[in-house]
């Protein structure tokens, strides 16, 4: 295999980067390619450098039209705009069981009706979340499927455009679906959906699908609950059913990795299945087209990770190069993978799995022939693992630190213990399903001892979890940082094998790379003005969490967000704690905080808590005083308890100073002020004033007009530059004296999609009437609020 493959694949890939970074219309890359080609011709190809220079060129612009039609959304606005529902013609080819209550649906379409009456021939994929009170959406009542992939189905919802990252560290959750060439979604009841037609012969993703679920069952039953979990995740990369607290432990430690789909994986299936073929005497070439059948049908299985396809499309190559009496080369082997799979999903090169499972493949392949040189006074496969675990991390350390924020400095050394044990624990799994449908004892027996290794797994993690520096939480790395790194790792990657380019380059290299660092040093130190507080107000959907970060370094939480158990307007079981509020503070390097503020005893104020206190350490806990009885608030008060968080009651009079010139001032509720129910807990809320020097922000839960009355009342000075408006909004909060005594500058409002009609036109009417600016997380995102204590900006995340 030609390393000019590899230059042409490296063109089209930069193609695409610099595609989605300038986003030109498409249009103009078909002219530019056009353009280039007629003049290649004009000119004529001199030589062969030239043919390579001209070919790269073309690809280049390739990528930038191929990530160009991908991004090209104005038909898909059109499809989504209007008040009405659309009418979606198309073929199910996917189904995941979400919830007890919700069934995920794929379904490629064959048409689109608009609101207008207009119909799109538009050939996409539309992700259809049903929902159900009673029963499981997708089942009967009698339990058995209603909707199955490959029906034909009819289904009537409003489509919408899935949201993008709408916080700092958080979750691209529309660049995620657009990887999987999934351009719209909707919510539905299971009414919406009806079937035009069943497959009546062979459909692929029937059959696949059913024997998915066979295994699915088959790992249900043979390894119980948690084990099959596990074994879910290491055969299909399917996640879902482990425990959460199990799954952050393998994350944590450093081998998240084995628990999805990997080229691991991949090669150990392959040597299973090519040993069986060669054992049963099955020719060369018959046994690569049954193993290139199998690769297909198990990337369709596991939804087509890039690790999967990446690991698929090298072992064809390598067989057939075998087969055609050639030599393969790696570097050009992993980058033609990648053309493959960017040719078909062009955002798939911006996915942290994509980026992870080719970091480390190159890694491996530049690296390993010459660190394992350092080890041969070890035996062979020992050499081998801790050489693969070290060079593995050089490439994809940065990536874990973007993306998660975090490092396992005893990453190598827990991957020498764990990889093996897992792979095991796969080779055993696979066999028992294969073995299972013929042999019942032998099924038995391995399932017994696939279990047994799965829970030694599982206190291994545990038990690695716990020891100290297992796991280092880091800020958000510079772009400038990650263009030094990789530098400085090609650059060694190149040095290792060429003695002499490394004795001719390295001082200077050296030497330039010092500077780099400086200048970088230099002008994050300009840059950082330690006399800066940040309030950021997170968008957490319909509810509430702000974090206070202080010039002295302290750091403070005010609400939650919602939690897993929440009402109707978080029917998905979506955690606020978990899904924005931690990776915002890893994001920001905060691993830990001063205190967390919980303005009243609702879901969507502290739902998001449990996640908060189990994962990161919390000096103390500050909530109103409640004098009803509540579940959520006793669950609430013992996790505090098991994770020694003192919790404090406090009304108002309270003040708590914290570093220089800034006090946290509660102003409600007074200690008279009682509430009978959760239900009326709203009035009860904490209201917080932030002093900053001149600058002072409030912050008021979810009170309404009693506990707006009350404030007036008492004579406090309430004025303030922001404030965060009360109850998202709500018609029964912001009176107009509540308001007049605060004046604001800027009235922000903590709101998401919600069947309450927040935030009210009324009031942000009246808001804007008195002189403020609104601005609301469901529009803007994320709030960040930066001030030095006598100026201040606000700026959406979104816009």
């Amino acid at each position: 295999m030609s390393r000019r493959l590899a230059w042409v694949c490296l063109a089209y890939i930069c193609g695409i980067v610099v595609g989605r970074w300038i986003g030109v219309n498409a249009i103009i890359w078909v002219i530019s390619i056009i353009a280039w080609v007629g003049l290649q011709l004009v000119v004529g190809i001199k030589n062969k450098r030239h043919i390579l220079l001209t070919v790269a060129a073309l690809f280049f612009m390739v990528g930038c039209l191929r990530v160009g039609i991908v991004q090209d959304t104005r038909e898909i606005h059109n499809i989504c705009q209007g008040d009405g529902d659309q009418v979606v013609f198309g073929t199910i080819v996917d189904k995941e069981y979400v919830s007890a209550h919700r069934t995920d649906y794929v379904v490629k379409t064959q048409g689109i009706l608009g609101d207008g009456g207009k119909v799109y021939r538009k050939a996409t994929k539309v992700l259809v979340r049903a929902y159900a009170r009673e029963q499981q959406p997708g089942y009967t009542p009698d339990g058995q499927p209603s909707f199955l992939p490959g029906d034909r189905v009819k289904i009537k919802a409003q489509l919408d455009i899935p949201h993008g990252q709408r916080n700092p560290g958080g979750f691209n959750y529309r660049r995620y679906l657009l990887g999987k060439g999934i351009t719209m979604a909707c919510n539905i009841t299971p009414d919406n959906m009806e079937i035009r037609a069943t497959p009546q012969s062979f459909n692929i993703y029937r059959f696949l699908y059913n024997i998915k679920e066979h295994l699915y069952k088959k790992l249900d039953n043979g390894l119980g609950d948690t084990a099959a979990g596990i074994g879910k995740a290491l055969v299909f990369g399917d996640t879902r059913d482990i425990d959460g607290h199990i799954l952050e432990g393998y994350r944590g430690i450093g081998i998240g990795h084995m628990l999805a789909v990997s080229g691991l994986h991949v090669g150990l299936l392959i040597v299973l299945v090519h040993g069986i073929l060669k054992y049963i005497r099955v020719n060369e070439w018959l046994r690569f087209i049954l193993i290139g059948i199998f690769l297909m049908m198990y990337i369709i299985i596991t939804g087509g990770p890039a690790s999967v396809i990446r690991a698929s499309v090298m072992t064809m190559v390598v067989l057939f190069s075998q087969l055609a009496g050639r030599r393969v080369d790696g570097v050009t082997n992993v980058l033609f993978s990648a053309f493959i799979i960017t040719l078909i999903w062009p955002l798939q090169l911006f996915d942290v799995g994509f980026q992870l499972s080719f970091a480390v493949t190159l890694s491996i392949i530049l690296y390993y022939p010459k660190i394992s040189k350092l080890f041969t006074f070890l035996p062979e496969y020992i050499n081998s693992s801790i050489s693969i675990s070290l060079v593995s991390q050089i490439w994809i350390i940065p990536i874990t630190a973007l993306y998660f924020n975090y490092i396992s400095p005893l990453s190598p050394v827990i991957n020498l213990i764990m990889v093996p044990l897992l792979s095991l624990v796969l080779v055993l799994t696979v066999l028992m399903l294969s073995l299972g449908f013929v042999f019942q004892g032998i099924y038995m027996a391995l399932a017994y001892v696939s279990s047994t290794l799965i829970n030694v797994s599982n206190l291994l993690t545990e038990f690695f979890r716990n020891i100290k520096f297992s796991m280092v939480n880091i800020p958000y790395p510079p772009p400038a940082f990650m263009i030094f790194y990789y530098i400085a790792a090609l650059y060694g990657a190149v040095a290792i094998y060429r003695p002499k380019f490394r004795k001719r380059t390295l001082p200077s290299f050296a030497m330039a790379m010092v500077a780099c660092c400086c200048v970088f040093i230099a002008v994050s130190l300009v840059n950082t003005n330690t006399d800066y507080m940040e309030i950021t107000l997170l968008d957490v959907g319909q509810g509430d969490s702000i974090v206070v970060s202080m010039p002295s370094g302290h750091n403070i939480l005010v609400d939650c967000g919602p939690g897993p158990t929440g009402g109707e307007d978080n029917q998905q079981g979506w955690d606020a704690g978990k899904n924005v509020v931690l990776p915002y503070l890893r994001y920001k390097g905060i691993d830990r905080l001063d205190a967390i503020f919980i303005s009243h005893t609702h879901d969507d104020h502290m739902g998001g808590l449990s996640s908060i206190i189990n994962s990161i350490k919390v000096d103390r806990l500050y909530m109103p005083p409640v004098d009803y009885k509540d579940s959520m608030v006793e669950a609430i008060i013992e996790e505090s308890r098991k994770n020694n968080v003192p919790v404090g009651y406090i009304t108002d009079g309270h003040t708590i100073k914290i570093g220089n010139g800034i006090s946290i001032e509660t102003l409600h509720p007074p200690e008279t002020f009682k509430v009978s129910s959760a239900e009326a807990a709203n009035d009860s809320s904490l209201v917080l004033m932030i002093n900053y020097k001149r600058f002072k922000m409030l912050l008021t839960g979810d009170i309404e007009r009693l506990g707006e009355q009350s404030i007036v009342a008492s004579g406090k000075d309430i004025n303030a530059d922001i404030l965060k408006v009360p109850h998202h909004g709500s018609k029964t909060s912001s009176s107009p004296e509540f308001i007049d005594g605060i004046n604001p500058t800027y009235a922000l409002v903590c709101v998401g999609e919600n069947n309450y009609g927040h935030p009210s036109d009324e009031v942000v009417e009246r808001y804007r009437d008195m002189g403020a600016q609104v601005i609301t997380t469901k529009e803007a995102g994320a709030i960040t609020i930066k001030t030095d204590g006598t100026g201040f900006s606000v700026e959406g995340y979104i816009n």
